[in-house]
């Protein structure tokens, strides 16, 4: 049976006069097109009349609506959920900018309540007579009995001066830009999680794909260029060769059939037409702000080209609609194909009175209307060519052109069965929307004073606003009229944003429904939130931007738009000109989602919001999305729109949250600005869970975790939890390549551990505690122990009665250490199985992935926490200053280490003090050469000397030439200066080298806070090549406080091999090592040696890794006698076991120990970094990372520290602009700046300040960024634990806050917090995956109870030290914890006694409401309440903070006196909270 659908009332409640109840799923949506009062054809699925009748189509039947009722039926939706704690705090500046935002949406909101009819109330019977009189009254057309009261021009205009000052109002600019930021980062962090759960949730490829199944509409079409260009041109063609006598004009003298108007244009042969010879496509070497075909200046085929196009193209041409018909026809057969819509638009130039008639007429009459798939849209042009034209003849002022636009509307609308007005009546039921183009970019958009538009002289071109001001306020009064007759309602939809002023763009907000174009709004941040707050539809056009010259294809805003959900679709503007297939809307579609790269479910969502932005009615939009789509995810029916209700559920939650903050933040400043304490340094905050105006964080002593959530409870700021789904479908491995990826990663986190174990426990005490034996090296000189190499590895045991010689065979080594040492055949098993895991394209998914999340999550994370970290005012009076934070440069050559000047400097230096100094012998005559004689021999004239002239600096010859960086080492090109100036092993004993070392040691003095880790070389070539060096180090006093050594081994065997200088590989080991475990055995045997090597931290491995590797082949190094280099990873191999094997016996001995610091990742295969994954304590370099997110995602995993030289780089391999450092860093990966050669990439006298103010400008790192760059640098670099206690504090090793002294890195708490959660809850991730805890043992971050218990060791060991009364200050920090603990348990009790109370309150007092019956609380009298009540106890507790605080003072370790201080706060609680419930208790009744 069927069901009669008839309207109750204007709020679009529908009532079935039947048996069935009015049903959710039928109430018809806000906005879309149509007013409140809807037709009674308004549940169909196509709106508009029968084609030969014009009756109404029949309603639908019963059983559809009780299908719809199953709509809501939906299986609970499991995804990844983004949640954000606390966010919104109530800065200055957010509370200024949500007061402005939300006054601006309710300035939008009243202007959309009039047009759309909301703020009426009328029945059935309200229908307006046809006899009804109407008027124009100063532009705006009333009827007798209006009920609307129109909002008047000078309304409108002090709304749009108080938008235009909140859009250039600063503060909230600032505010909504980071909001913008958050809305990005929060979309990138979905995408990243729950893409592929998008995915399985609609299948993307069943039918051809999302995007075939659902309907798109083209919102923004012109119907004169709505053809394809080569069907226009064989149109052409055809109708010259076989319709030639068709008459195409008449005049009084004759008529003028096509072929004469061909031979008067001398278009003599119609088959050499083409597209460009037409000038239907624009020239792609200009730019135009509109093209226009019709003008010769434009049309590149002149003239006759435009005339030709006139007419074809016309409406009063003989041949425009047999163009357009079989398109619009087109659109109608291929709709269950296809499923595109179109709203086309036909241009309404007001000329007339007439022009509505003929416009009609022409339509019906050649077949256009009555198309279920299109909706008109009337174009009213304001461009100054056109208002200049004979169309405007004899105009007076400009309310003439309103008259002949809206007159005809009302009569047609009035008297719609009227002969003259039915064509006309047709018409306004298919017409969807009014739009206005206009010259945005040559005309100013002042809003004049109040003067009617017949007080407008036609020859003055009234602004824009002014002009859209009154087509809106005339389409308000006539969107009433036809409301209360039931017919179907117009939206207005301008052109703005194209091109000119911000003020267009400010007018579309306010009036219209959606807008076309909006490019200048990416200059507004303003309008951008706005758009989006108030979900303001945005039709761009992409390939008309691109092709105008407007704005490129890729930097065009639509991809922008669409991530931070604005509402954008896609509209073609004009195929003729744009466009190459029949299909435009499905090209727009195929270009964008190829050259953005969409996924299918972004395209599929652009096409539900081209639904959403167009004027086609309500009941046409339920058809196509379901009867419930304007509830979103709840009416979500994903077999029609093909959008996955997760992506809608997180739309919604986002504008949700943004809603919900700036509500806060503007009902809420009051409470929070008399609930925060007195900014006092040192304190805590207000033991409630408000967030802070002044964003001090508070400081807590103790890190936890819940559930799987990891926090470090040290530092209040805003956190980002992803919630993962329970169930079946638990965690990341919901999708089961997840568990798969992260056993797998497992597993090569296994294999580092196997080899560089990790930083345990014992590290921490052992940090902090001097090694054994490190006073007494020389106590027992005669070494109990001896060493054998095996396999090239040198080992030790205990010496025995009758000791051995020392072997250097691969015979069996009983008993030697360290044991279990991997063998080469091991490692290169272990590397391949690293490869393997490398190269598994389901780890590199999961990587990638998981890389994604953590980068937006920092991003994210910047976003919401700014403030709070770059707070200038820290604890303590110290302040954010990346100048005073200690640094290090952990990675500089020394024989680079100096700049060009200083070199230069210290060579004419020489030149006018030193002429004298014996600098060499002379091979042939054996006599000395004094320096005078030197440097007239090498011709070098000192006093012309520059730096230049030097040729040490890099330039483009340098770019993945590594052997002129090599030569770049030899001033002036020569090699004999080089050994002269920068060389330890000279005859000079490295005197002038060591000089100039020592002036590069005293800018570092001088500047205080700047530390390097040199570099020296040591080939391997010859045995004594240490003991010289040795010699070199304390004859010259090379030992420096802000200087730690490195030595550096050069892969440089082939050289050696070909001079002979050794026989096979194992000469080089030999060399290189065996002195060292000489003298670890027996330092008196070189106590020089033994001294440096105190100031050796570690050695590096250094060349050219672009040189291609041969095969890892198990050869042991004796039998390495080729001329050949070994690869890559051999000698890693080699270099770590032998460094490892020295440690296991320095470390036993009390003696330092060092680290491996190989260069790898600069250039070359990415199995180096394989390599170093398994070997390397860190890296030099690195930057190759970024070409493999395995890699990449293991190192942040193991936290390898890698030491990125960018200016470096940037010469040699890659482009400053493609280094990947900032997003190594925003990921959390372990990284420093370092200069590598400042002699060569550097021209200030601070190269390593240079590097980080290179970095801080060209990727926009804050004070706190590089201050966290800069103590990392410090925890990786080699100096001594003492030391780095020293630069960075005592607690150094904890990776939680507690482990950060602000006063020392200046590094905000906030960020060293958030970087510990982030690599737990990282893990966590991983192990959610795996459904297994296997991850415990493969951190390298020390876990909670770890950190815990050293802490709480460390406190038992300080007050064991300290006993009772006496001082505990073994540092700044622990002092300040200790206060920190007193003012907490204050705080607790404080909490306690007010929770205490409330409850029994709550137990005594009257019976409150249900959540159900309570009515919304007065929140502004509530503040007022508040305010006034809470004060006392403010009061009282400052004091209590106060006298807190002055008995910190004391140092002591008595206890505070408990009792008094809970009897005053109980009393407190009792005179202010009482009084306080019951008052609110009034409200609650009263409200």
């Amino acid at each position: 049976s069927k069901a009669t659908v008839s309207v109750l009332n204007w709020k679009g409640r529908f009532q079935a006069r039947g048996a069935l109840p009015p049903m959710p799923e039928q109430l018809s949506p806000k906005g879309g097109g149509r007013g409140k009062a809807d037709r009674p054809d308004a549940l169909q699925p196509f709106d508009g009349k029968d084609g030969s009748t014009g009756a109404l189509s029949p309603p639908l039947q019963t059983p559809t609506i009780k299908r719809a009722s199953r709509v809501n039926k939906k299986k609970k939706v499991l995804y990844h959920k983004i949640e954000i704690t606390d966010d919104g705090t109530m800065e200055k500046e957010m509370v200024t900018a949500a007061k402005n935002v939300t006054a601006c949406m309710e300035i939008r909101k009243r202007y959309q309540n009039v047009i759309n009819g909301e703020n009426l109330g009328y029945s059935e019977g309200g229908a307006v007579p046809s006899d009804a009189e109407f008027k124009m009254v100063d532009g705006v057309v009333y009827f007798a009995g209006q009920t609307l009261d129109c909002i008047n021009y000078a309304k409108y205009k002090e709304d749009m001066q108080r938008m235009f000052k909140v859009v250039n109002d600063g503060p909230t600019n600032s505010v909504c830009r980071n909001r913008l930021k958050i809305l990005d980062e929060k979309y990138a962090i979905f995408i990243a999680l729950n893409g592929e759960v998008e995915e399985d949730q609609c299948d993307v490829k069943k039918g051809g794909g999302l995007f075939s199944q659902c309907v798109k509409v083209d919102n923004s079409v012109r119907l004169s260029t709505a053809m394809h260009a080569q069907d226009l041109v064989d149109f052409i063609t055809e109708q010259a060769l076989n319709h030639s006598e068709v008459v195409v004009a008449k005049s009084a003298k004759k008529d003028v059939t096509l072929r004469g108007f061909l031979d008067e244009n001398h278009i003599t042969e119609p088959r050499q037409l083409t597209v460009e010879g037409v000038g239907l496509h624009p020239p792609a070497n200009k730019c135009f702000h509109r093209f226009d075909i019709f003008s010769q200046d434009l049309n590149r085929g002149g003239e006759r080209s435009a005339k030709l196009l006139k007419l074809f193209l016309k409406r009063d041409g003989p041949y425009y609609h047999q163009l357009v018909r079989p398109i619009l026809e087109r659109n109608e057969k291929e709709f269950a194909a296809k499923k595109v819509c179109t709203e086309y638009k036909l241009p309404l130039f007001g000329n007339s009175r007439g022009e509505w008639r003929d416009i009609a007429k022409w339509v019906f009459e050649n077949g256009l209307g009555n198309k279920k798939t299109n909706r008109w849209i009337m174009q009213i042009p304001r461009i100054g060519v056109i208002r200049s034209s004979p169309l405007y003849t004899g105009f007076k002022n400009n309310q003439e052109q309103l008259d002949n636009i809206f007159l005809p509307m009302w009569e047609a609308s009035l008297r719609p069965d009227h002969p003259d007005n039915k064509q006309v009546a047709d018409l306004l039921n298919e017409i969807g929307a009014f739009n206005v183009i206009s010259d945005e970019a040559v005309r100013g958009q002042e809003l004049p004073a109040f003067r009617p538009p017949d007080q407008w002289p036609w020859h003055e071109n009234p602004p824009d606003l002014f002009f859209n001001y009154y087509v809106w306020a005339n389409l308000v009064s006539i969107n009433h009229l036809r409301r209360r007759n039931g017919l179907n309602t117009f939206v207005f939809r301008p052109n703005c944003g194209e091109k000119g002023l911000l003020d267009g763009l400010t007018m579309g907000y306010v009036l219209s429904s959606s807008i076309n174009h909006g490019l200048t709004m990416e200059r507004s941040k303003v309008l951008q939130y706005l758009f989006y707050m108030s979900q303001v539809g945005i039709v761009l056009s992409p390939l008309q931007n691109n092709g105008l010259g407007t704005v490129a294809y890729a930097e065009n805003p639509f991809l922008k738009y669409q991530k931070r959900g604005m509402r954008m679709s896609l509209g073609t503007e004009d195929p003729l000109h744009y466009h190459y297939s029949n299909h435009a809307l499905i090209e727009e579609y195929g270009t964008a989602a190829k050259l953005y790269k969409l996924l299918p479910v972004d395209v599929t969502e652009v096409a539900r919001s081209s639904v959403l932005n167009s004027a086609f009615p309500d009941a046409t939009k339920a058809a196509w999305l379901g009867l419930g789509y304007a509830a979103g995810a709840a009416g979500n029916n994903h077999d029609l729109s093909f959008v996955p209700d997760i992506r809608l559920l997180f739309r919604e939650a986002t504008l949700s949250h943004e809603r919900q903050i700036l509500i806060d933040a503007v009902t809420l400043q009051h409470a929070a600005s008399f609930l925060a304490p007195s900014p006092r340094a040192g304190a805590s905050s207000f033991p409630y869970s408000l967030s802070s105006p002044t964003g001090l964080p508070r400081r807590r002593s103790s890190v936890s975790t819940s559930g799987k959530l990891v926090s470090d409870e040290g530092v209040d700021f805003v956190r980002i939890q992803i919630k993962t789904p329970t169930g079946k479908a638990a965690g990341l491995g919901q999708h089961r390549n997840d568990a798969y990826a992260a056993e797998r990663l497992a597993d090569a986190l296994s294999l580092r551990v196997k080899y560089i174990p990790h930083t345990d426990r014992a590290a921490f005490v052992s940090a902090a505690t001097p090694a054994k034996g490190c006073g007494d090296e020389f106590a027992s000189s005669t070494s109990e122990y001896e060493f054998v190499m095996k396999g090239g590895v040198f080992r030790y045991k205990k010496r025995a009665r009758d000791p051995a010689p020392t072997r250097y065979d691969d015979e069996a080594a009983d008993g030697y250490e360290p044991a279990g040492l991997p063998s080469l055949a091991e490692f290169k098993k272990d590397y391949l199985r690293i490869h393997d895991i490398v190269d598994d394209e389901a780890v590199k998914a999961f990587a990638h992935k998981r890389l994604e999340v953590l980068e937006h999550k920092f991003s994210l994370h910047m976003a919401l926490n700014h403030t709070l970290e770059d707070m200038k005012d820290l604890a303590g009076g110290e302040s954010r200053d990346f100048y005073q934070a200690s640094k290090v440069d952990t990675h500089i050559h020394a024989a680079a280490g100096m700049t060009a000047r200083q070199l230069l400097h210290f060579i004419q230096s020489k030149a006018a003090q030193s002429l004298d100094d014996i600098v060499e012998v002379d091979r042939a005559t054996k006599t000395p050469v004094t320096l005078d004689t030197f440097l007239q021999r090498q011709q070098i004239n000192p006093e012309k000397l520059t730096v230049d002239l030097l040729d040490v600096q890099a330039d483009a010859s340098l770019f993945e030439r590594f052997d002129n960086f090599n030569n770049k080492y030899n001033p002036l090109g020569n090699s004999e200066l080089r050994t002269l100036l920068l060389k330890t092993d000279n005859y000079m004993g490295g005197r002038y080298f060591a000089e100039i070392a020592k002036l590069t040691f005293a800018q570092y003095v001088r500047d205080e806070n700047t530390y390097a880790e040199m570099r020296l070389s040591i080939y391997g070539r010859k045995p004594d090549e240490w003991a010289k060096l040795a010699a070199w180090f304390d004859t010259h006093g090379m030992s420096c406080s802000h200087n730690k050594w490195m030595v550096q081994v050069p892969r440089v065997y082939q050289i050696f091999r070909k001079l002979g200088s050794v026989t096979s590989f194992q000469d080089v080991l030999v060399n290189v090592f065996r002195p060292l475990w000489e003298v670890s055995m027996d330092p008196r045997s070189d106590p020089k040696l033994h001294h440096f090597l105190k100031h050796v931290s570690g050695f590096d491995s250094v060349d050219n890794e672009s040189t291609p590797d041969a095969p890892l082949d198990v050869i042991p190094p004796s039998d390495w006698t080729s001329h050949r280099n070994p690869p890559y990873g051999y000698w890693m191999y080699f270099m770590w076991a032998n460094i490892h094997a020295l440690n296991a016996f320095r470390a036993k001995k009390g003696l330092s120990t060092f680290a491996f610091r190989p260069h790898c990742g600069e250039s070359g295969s990415a199995e180096h970094l394989m390599h170093c994954h398994l070997t390397a304590n860190q890296i030099n370099h690195g930057v190759n990372l970024r070409h493999d997110p395995v890699l990449e995602y293991l190192y942040y995993l193991t936290q390898v520290g890698i030491a990125v030289s960018p200016l470096s780089n940037n010469s040699l391999f890659l482009s400053l602009q493609d280094n990947p450092f900032p997003k190594f860093f925003r990921r959390g990966l372990n990284v420093s700046l370092s200069t590598d050669d400042p002699l060569q990439f550097h021209y200030t006298q601070e190269p390593l300040i240079e590097e980080y103010s290179v970095a801080s400008k060209t990727w926009n790192f804050t004070d706190n960024d590089m201050c966290e760059i800069a103590r990392n640098s410090v925890r990786q670099s080699g100096f001594d634990a003492a030391k780095k206690a020293e630069l960075i504090g005592a607690e150094y090793l904890l990776n939680s806050s507690a482990g950060n002294a602000e006063s020392k890195t200046h590094l905000s708490d906030v960020r060293v917090a958030y970087r510990f959660e982030a690599y737990h809850n990282e893990i966590e991730a991983m192990e959610t995956a795996l459904q297994a805890p296997r991850f415990d043992a493969l951190r390298c971050f020390a876990s909670i109870d770890e950190e815990c218990a050293w802490v709480r060791e460390r406190r038992a060991a300080r007050r064991q030290a300290h006993p009772e009364g006496s001082a505990v200050a073994d540092s700044p920090k622990a002092a300040h914890d200790e206060r920190e603990g007193l003012l907490e348990e204050e705080n607790a009790r404080l909490r306690e006694e007010v929770q205490r109370l409330k409850e029994m309150h709550s137990s005594q007092g009257p019976p409150r409401p249900s959540a159900h019956a309570a009515k919304k609380l007065d929140v502004n009298a509530l503040a007022t309440v508040l305010s006034t009540a809470l004060a006392p106890l403010v009061d009282r507790i400052t004091s209590l903070e106060e006298r807190v605080a002055h008995r910190e003072h004391a140092h002591t370790d008595r206890a505070p006196p408990a009792a008094p201080l809970n009897a005053e706060l109980k009393n407190v609680a009792d005179e202010v909270m009482s009084p306080l419930l019951a008052r609110l208790d009034a409200i609650e009744k009263n409200a």
